[in-house]
């Protein structure tokens, strides 16, 4: 399999073609691990938020790490999608990062996404 054809493919196409290479992502072996950590740094927004989440799904808390790291990421979709990782696990210790996040959002959908997240 392509690995690398797949992760090009999360930032390009109809929303169906993205969700079908994360997909496809989200099964592989761990071989695609290493690109998916790679793809964290890439230029294209899209391809940050789909390897975040796939690595969010493939391993919940492992990659707290990276899913920190993000919170200061220049795309407002990919911070919500580290804050909704961070949520999921043990996120008291995270909670002052989000926090400080919180107070520097300008996206309004962010802000009531996240602010969603920390009421439940």
């Amino acid at each position: 399999m392509n690995y690398d054809n797949l992760i090009k493919k999360l930032s390009a196409g109809t929303w169906e073609e993205k969700i079908k290479s994360a997909g496809a992502l989200l099964v592989a072996d761990k071989k695609v691990d290493e690109k998916l950590l790679m793809a964290l740094t890439d230029e294209n927004d899209d391809i940050r938020y789909w390897a975040l989440k796939i690595l969010g799904e493939k391993y919940p808390q492992k990659y707290n790490f990276y899913a920190e790291s993000m919170l200061e990421d220049t795309a407002w979709f990919v911070r919500c999608q580290a804050v909704s990782i961070l949520m999921d696990s043990d996120y008291e210790k995270y909670i002052k990062k989000i926090k400080k996040m919180l107070k520097t959002e300008t996206e309004e959908e962010a802000l009531d996404f996240i602010k969603e997240k920390i009421k439940s």
